[in-house]
């Protein structure tokens, strides 16, 4: 089990990001660091662009971590609420979503997420291409699951 790479933080470091910046450095270990959910998610935003880029290469699975599904070009948030003892099939459940400060349909989707204790739960399998997808669906076309953050969106153009 890793730690969260930030300062003073002591929860588990569940999602591992290759910080690139410039100039880059190929054999600079230490470019690879663990972050609990919120720290990789803060991490990731507070890069300059322009300077560096922060690239998720690994994520393992915990419960109470952020998931979204795709259908479409629509995006559903959840919450991983179980894991199997070989870690290879995941139980998520729906959260809930309410429109942030500065939210705007059209130009800017934001909104703040709460677990759902009643919300639909959906069954994730690991396949054999590395991704997760829905229990019971074709690897191929099947619904997919990422995994380290929530978030809800529709597209507005349908």
């Amino acid at each position: 089990m890793h730690t969260c790479s930030h300062t003073d933080c002591k929860l588990p470091g569940v999602i591992k990001l290759e910080i690139l910046q410039k100039p880059l450095w190929e054999k600079d270990e230490d470019r690879f660091k663990w972050f609990c959910e919120a720290h990789a998610e803060q991490t990731e935003a507070g890069l300059d662009k322009a300077e560096g880029y922060a690239k998720r290469v690994e994520i393992i699975p915990a419960v109470g971590m952020g998931a979204t599904a795709g259908y479409g070009s629509d995006s559903y948030p959840y919450t991983v609420i179980k894991i199997s003892a070989n870690g290879k099939t995941l139980v998520v459940q729906a959260d809930n979503h309410k429109p942030a400060p500065g939210f705007d349909y059209y130009s800017n989707q934001v909104y703040t997420y709460t677990p759902n204790p009643e919300g639909e739960t959906k069954t994730f399998t690991l396949r054999d291409n590395g991704r997760w997808v829905l229990k019971g669906e074709s690897k191929k076309g099947g619904l997919r699951l990422g995994l380290g953050h929530r978030r809800y969106y529709q597209d507005p153009s349908f």
